[in-house]
C-alpha cells in the first residue's frame, strides 16, 4: 500500500512554508524497494526503504531515518519521526 507518490499536506512550518512541499515516491524496482524524495519540487535524497510492522526505514548512502507509521491507507500516510512528536501528513498523488 506504500508504493506510489505522496505529497506532504501537513500544516506549514519553517522548513516547508505555505506553497512549498515535500514529496516521496516509493517504488519496487527489480525486487528492490527504492524511494526518491523531492524538496520544493527538486530532487532531494534517494535510497532504499523498508517497512516492518509500523516502522518505516529510509536508508541512504551513509544515513538512516526511521519513522513510525501512524496511518497508512489508500489516500493517507501519516509519519512521525522516531523520537519526535510532530506528525507529517501526506496525501497520495493520483497518477
Amino acid at each position: 500500500m506504500l508504493t506510489g507518490a505522496w505529497v506532504q499536506r501537513s500544516p506549514p512550518d519553517v522548513m516547508f512554508p505555505q506553497g512549498d512541499s515535500r514529496e516521496f515516491v516509493f517504488i519496487v524496482e527489480d525486487g528492490r524497494q527504492q524511494f526518491r524524495e523531492y524538496l520544493h519540487h527538486r530532487p532531494g535524497s534517494d535510497g532504499n526503504w523498508r517497512l516492518v510492522g509500523c516502522r518505516l526505514s529510509l536508508i541512504g548512502r551513509g544515513w538512516l531515518e526511521e519513522y513510525d507509521v501512524i496511518r497508512l491507507n489508500r489516500s493517507s500516510l501519516w509519519l512521525r519521526h522516531v523520537g519526535q512528536t510532530d506528525i507529517e501528513r501526506f496525501e497520495r498523488v493520483e497518477p
